[in-house]
């Protein structure tokens, strides 16, 4: 089968739609399937991801794809596009997120290519951001609409249920494991992994692990990543006077060595479709805290189970109360930790790629 994946952009990316579409695409390229990928990158861009040789990448090098193109570069990407698909000869065209399906739906008036357009946010999205009517008119125009909870489906309308599907993100399984109990007297480490960004609320972390450094002197809290908010999210553990205790180490390709050396993570995200990140965490044999009202993050974090999720959603007080009652309490890390192993084993990548394989194999024999 042929399938074609689109995306914005992926050079020097490491975002989680970034790191789903390499994997679903290096796992579809070693099945068999003739793999084809375009971006509205530029000619020199590179993966951050390890994408597989046998994957043919098209770029289109027409503006700068972070920003918003101008009427010309519009439609001076629209003979390069339709170029690409006549090369790639797809049976299927999968395109990440509304805004680039509804891009590729104009640029191909008058092909027949079933399209996917998955999804990868929550529709609580919309709670904090603007154009939810936009996006659900132009999902009308999908063959098929792919969610990554069940849940998500019954708060779209009703005229789009009946094409939607949901299917997970895979969940690797770890060779290696954190040890959530740690030593008494040794240093303890709170891991937060993740873009620095409105959605992902990093400032809500900050101000509660202020709140509590002071009853925990053996922890310190570690934020790995890098964004375009870097600049508030500086300003706000400025603003709390405790760098002391809190570092932001930046962007870490090697998310793993990351959790072996941590006790406890923590995601505040305001929403998510699929937290990769606390997936990853969990698959280490973290316990992971975050807020119940977030979804995604709600969805996989089983409360006093596999973590603890505080009330509400942005609320420094909740979360530190959560923070809290985890690092004082080491058995229940551990405890919660090796139940986080067991409950991400249903998102084994051999499944939910079987699960797509089979999905692509649907749709596009329609």
């Amino acid at each position: 089968m042929k399938i074609l994946f689109v995306w914005r952009k992926i050079d020097h990316v490491a975002g989680g739609v970034e790191r789903m579409l390499t994997t679903m695409m290096n796992n579809m390229a070693a099945r068999g399937h003739e793999v084809s990928l375009l971006t509205w990158d530029m000619k020199g861009a590179t993966s951050y991801y390890d994408m597989d040789e046998r994957i043919t990448w098209h770029k289109l090098n027409v503006g700068a794809p972070e920003e918003k193109a101008t009427l010309i570069q519009r439609f001076q990407r629209m003979p390069k596009v339709r170029k690409a698909v006549r090369q790639a000869k797809p049976d299927v065209i999968m395109c990440f997120a509304s805004g680039i399906f509804f891009s590729m739906r104009i640029f191909l008036a008058g092909f027949s290519i079933p399209m996917i357009a998955a999804e990868r946010n929550a529709p609580s999205r919309f709670e904090y951001l603007t154009g939810q009517k936009k996006a659900f008119n132009v999902l009308r125009l999908a063959n098929n609409i792919t969610v990554q909870f069940e849940r998500y489906i019954s708060h779209y309308p009703p005229f789009l249920r009946p094409k939607m599907s949901a299917i997970s993100n895979p969940v690797k399984p770890s060779a290696r494991f954190a040890e959530p109990l740690g030593i008494d007297g040794e240093e303890k480490r709170l891991l937060c992994v993740a873009r620095l960004a409105f959605q992902k609320n990093i400032e809500s972390l900050i101000s509660a692990y202020a709140q509590i450094a002071d009853e925990f002197p053996e922890w310190r809290l570690d934020i790995a990543g890098d964004g375009e908010d870097e600049h508030l999210v500086a300003a706000a553990l400025k603003a709390t006077g405790r760098e002391d205790k809190i570092s932001l180490i930046g962007r870490v390709k090697d998310i793993e060595s990351l959790c072996l050396k941590a006790h406890l993570f923590c995601l505040p995200s305001r929403w998510e479709g699929f937290p990769n990140a606390v997936a990853e965490a969990m698959a280490h044999g973290l316990p992971c805290v975050g807020y119940k009202g977030c979804s995604g993050t709600g969805d996989l974090i089983q409360h006093g189970k596999t973590g603890l999720l505080a009330e509400g959603n942005g609320d420094a007080d909740t979360l530190a109360d959560a923070l809290r009652t985890l690092m004082a309490d080491g058995e229940m890390r551990a405890a919660m930790g090796r139940a986080a192993i067991e409950e991400v084993k249903q998102y084994h990548p051999d499944k939910i790629m079987d699960q797509w394989e089979a999905h692509f194999l649907k749709i596009g024999k329609k």
